[in-house]
């Protein structure tokens, strides 16, 4: 609950100091590297179900040359192992990134960084015939608040 109400409180600082920005104009060639993810907040049942069990995740973001956003993470499982997950975000003719698999569509719809500490970004994840879900998550580059914490890796 704690790293909940620390993540509420870093991205509501964090968004009355940026810019709110489309995801296509993130530099994302200079938000490469390990984030840590501190906060999610979603109307996803299923993530919310397990948000109990989940610890502070590292996110590894790449560039990929033809501009696609590799995304690399680990998800706790209940048995107390994890699992790898890797998405390939490509870009859309909107310039949006999209990542489609058997879970539905998932697409970036905006993002706020300041490259340096923080990160901010919302998806919309749609299944086909269901109701658009929505996931904001925040990143931390830094981690220092993320040392209270287990990282996966």
């Amino acid at each position: 609950m704690k790293v909940w109400l620390m993540g509420l409180g870093l991205a509501l600082l964090c968004a009355v100091h940026a810019e709110e920005e489309e995801a296509n104009s993130i530099n994302y060639e200079e938000a490469q590297g390990f984030w840590h993810i501190l906060g999610v907040a979603t109307n996803c049942k299923k993530i919310l179900k397990h948000k109990d069990d989940m610890k502070v995740v590292q996110a590894l973001l790449t560039k990929l040359d033809d501009g696609s956003l590799k995304t690399t993470s680990a998800i706790n499982l209940p048995d107390g192992g994890c699992k790898k997950i890797e998405m390939i975000f490509r870009k859309g003719e909107d310039g949006k990134l999209y990542h489609e698999c058997d879970w539905g569509k998932k697409t970036i719809d905006r993002a706020v960084t300041d490259y340096d500490s923080y990160a901010i970004i919302s998806i919309t994840m749609q299944k086909k015939d269901k109701e658009p879900k929505k996931l904001l998550t925040l990143f931390a580059l830094d981690n220092s608040a993320a040392d209270l914490y287990h990282p996966l890796y």
